[in-house]
């Protein structure tokens, strides 16, 4: 069942944002290339694979970053995990790990969310 019921929109995109910036959130992949090995690079599948590796990298360090500084942006987070799931505030607060844990897995795999992030970093 997919807790997320609208599109990653321009609403969501200042939300977001603002909780990058509160939160202090670094998203940097230049170092990108000493987490994800090029050297095998021999077809497209294989381009695909990396492709899948840089986006994992990315996720694991904005979620580190994020998870140290998610008290910073309670608030909003909550009102960001409350507008993309139709669920009011205090259905939010009760979520737990498990709920919270999907609901950013679903968010990181949505193309929207994904486009967000690569603009975010330039």
């Amino acid at each position: 069942m997919s807790m997320i019921i609208k599109e990653f929109d321009l609403e969501d995109v200042y939300l977001l944002s603002e909780i990058i910036d509160k939160a202090n959130i670094p998203i940097k992949t230049e170092k990108l290339s000493e987490k994800v090995k090029t050297d095998k690079l021999e077809s497209v599948e294989d381009l695909k694979s990396i492709g899948k590796e840089a986006f994992l990298a990315i996720a694991i360090d904005v979620t580190y970053s994020a998870t140290r500084s998610l008290w910073k942006v309670k608030n909003l987070v909550n009102k960001f995990i409350g507008n993309m799931t139709g669920m009011k505030p205090e259905a939010v607060k009760k979520l737990g790990i498990k709920g919270i844990k999907e609901f950013f897995a679903e968010l990181l795999n949505t193309p929207d969310f994904k486009s967000f992030l690569e603009q975010a970093d330039q």
